[in-house]
């Protein structure tokens, strides 16, 4: 293609140097994002270093630490700004890769999910006869069990009896031989090519009262963190909505300094 011309600075155009092919970036490397943001952090930590020593005591000292409060926002939002820039190419990637194959996994789970809601009460009738017929073989074992100890016991008596009418020492007892007892599987389990299936007892649960339960005080020790987190919004929206009292909760004015960027 005659003419055809890659060319990136002045100088390359005034003296018809072709530019050097692109460089090939990995897409995946992010030590350039890095250095990207590494440029802050020197005007951070020179920051940082002016605030703490920072006393507020007079109307000069408080503007200085108010319009240092409005630095460190405005360089907040040109980073959170960057990030946001920086990002978006990875998360758009991201959600493409999400939306073709989330659907997908959620429809074969979807379909596995309906097969094991079709085999479970089979299998766990099964699991029931089994747990039946375990009960079972551990019935006739404990039978069986006394059944032997009673014969030989009788067996012990008349040896002994026998043996005193002729004047001799009761024999040695015979062993206990323990009649054969039926086998049973120790858990329901099938297997096929590709999975298996089996049934397990576990200990499962549900809130019957949640008053009760938020009156169990050892249970609100322990998540206490995540009970205040969940309630958070909750009576945030109560207290917008002029809501003074709610038991448990001190309700109370306090004074709170906003401040802003100025555009």
């Amino acid at each position: 293609m005659e003419g055809l011309s890659f060319l990136h600075t002045e100088e390359q155009a005034q003296y018809g140097e072709p530019a050097p092919p692109p460089a090939t970036r990995d897409p995946f490397d992010v030590t350039h994002l890095g250095e990207l943001f590494d440029r802050f952090q020197g005007q951070i930590d020179a920051m940082r270093a002016q605030a703490a020593a920072v006393q507020v005591t007079d109307q000069e000292s408080h503007d200085t630490a108010l319009t240092m409060i409005g630095e460190a926002k405005q360089i907040a939002k040109r980073i959170e700004t960057k990030r946001v820039e920086v990002k978006a190419p990875y998360l758009n990637v991201c959600k493409a890769i999400d939306g073709f194959a989330g659907p997908l996994v959620q429809t074969v789970k979807g379909i596995a999910g309906a097969l094991e809601d079709k085999i479970r009460p089979w299998i766990i009738e099964q699991d029931r006869k089994r747990r039946a017929a375990e009960a079972e073989a551990r019935r006739a074992a404990e039978e069986a069990r006394r059944k032997a100890e009673a014969e030989a016991a009788e067996k012990a008596r008349q040896a002994a009896a026998e043996a005193a009418e002729r004047n001799e020492p009761p024999p040695p007892p015979e062993p206990v031989v323990m009649p054969a007892v039926p086998e049973v599987p120790t858990e329901t389990r099938s297997r096929v090519e590709t999975a298996t299936a089996s049934v397990d007892v576990v200990w499962d649960w549900h809130i019957e009262s949640l008053h009760d339960l938020l009156d169990f005080t050892p249970a609100v020790d322990a998540r206490h963190n995540e009970l205040v987190k969940a309630m958070t919004p909750w009576i945030n929206a109560q207290v917008k909505a002029g809501v003074r009292r709610i038991p448990g909760v001190a309700i109370y004015q306090t004074e709170r300094v906003k401040t802003r960027v100025r555009r």
